[in-house]
């Protein structure tokens, strides 16, 4: 998918940001199934789905890179 955005993950467990590539983002982001928030451009989402919608949507498909927080719904070293 050339011509959608990249996105920078940040995970709350981990201070290094990532950059993942929307082919990859459906086995990153979801691979941890309901254990995990996926918060996107501040919005939550909770699909590989919903994750193509909102980049495919002005103004975000006109970004370069999109801002992505992953959130374990577990408490972090715990």
């Amino acid at each position: 998918m050339p011509d959608l955005p990249k996105l920078k993950v940040r995970r709350a467990w981990n201070p290094e940001e990532e950059t993942v590539a929307m082919d990859e983002a459906r086995s990153f982001l979801f691979s941890h199934g309901p254990d995990m928030t996926i918060i996107v451009e501040g919005q939550v989402i909770y699909s590989y789905e919903e994750l193509i919608e909102i980049v495919s949507q002005e103004p975000y498909k006109e970004k370069d890179f999109l801002e992505v927080v992953m959130i374990p719904r577990w408490p972090v070293g715990g």
